[in-house]
């Protein structure tokens, strides 16, 4: 199936990264003032992880694009048939989300990797982020506003990102979902023995092998991601705050 490339959200992303790099050369900047090469070199190797990233987004939403075509075809062959129900085609159809499945795997297998490095890569940058803060604030140390602001906004950036990622993941699962429901439609209004039974197939298997985006089986893109990042995030500081004020006080 032909889908057009969404070029509005490859130049969106594209300026995101290149905003978030910029940043990460500023804040590594503070953090690491006489070591320019290694802020040059985890700066690159960081943004062109985001770009790689960036590139996997991108490939997620084109395949929410195809699963919707795939449904629209789907849909049609259901309004337009006849009384024989020869415009039902579900060996066809079959094969048709058995390709897309194949071709998100493929996708995820190819950017596993990336996602993995973006997202540990953006959580230990939040974290110490927060700790610098923390430290800052429990101990009343006298910085620039500008550069605490610097730090907040950062992780507030890399956060966004990694809810872009998550919510591109979500709207293609759930577009693929809308296959099984379309499937149950069938089942209603036909007759043929020979179609139920085989989009009674193609539900068990759609049921049974859902459409997911995990990364190496170590977690997975939805916003169950996102919850449990922040509320680490918030328990982490927390703590940390506590010992500090403790430590502070005594």
């Amino acid at each position: 199936m032909q889908c057009p490339s969404n070029h509005k959200a490859q130049q969106f992303y594209l300026v995101f990264v290149l905003l978030v790099g910029t940043y990460h050369v500023s804040v590594m900047t503070f953090f690491l003032h006489n070591s320019f090469f290694v802020i040059f070199m985890w700066s690159l190797v960081c943004l062109l992880t985001m770009i790689a990233v960036s590139q996997y987004i991108i490939c997620i939403r084109m395949l929410s694009d195809r699963y919707k075509l795939a449904n629209i075809v789907f849909e049609n062959s259901i309004s337009h048939q006849t009384k024989t129900e020869k415009c039902l085609y579900p060996t066809e159809i079959h094969n048709l989300f058995i390709k897309l499945r194949n071709l998100t795997e493929e996708v995820k297998t190819y950017y596993g990797f990336h996602a993995l490095f973006i997202i540990i890569e953006s959580v230990l940058l939040i974290a110490s982020n927060v700790t610098k803060l923390a430290f800052n604030y429990t101990n009343n140390i006298d910085t620039l506003f500008a550069y605490n602001k610097l730090l907040l906004i950062f992780c507030i950036l890399k956060m966004i990102f990694i809810f872009f990622i998550v919510r591109e993941a979500h709207n293609t699962i759930k577009e693929s979902k809308k296959t099984v429901l379309i499937a149950h439609d069938v089942l209603r209004t036909t007759t043929n023995s020979w179609i139920i039974k085989e989009f009674e197939v193609f539900i068990l298997n759609c049921w049974n092998n859902p459409i997911i985006f995990d990364v190496y089986d170590f977690f997975d893109l939805d916003y169950k991601l996102l919850q449990s990042i922040i509320a680490s995030i918030v328990t982490y500081l927390v703590v940390l705050v506590q010992i500090q004020l403790a430590i502070t006080s005594q």
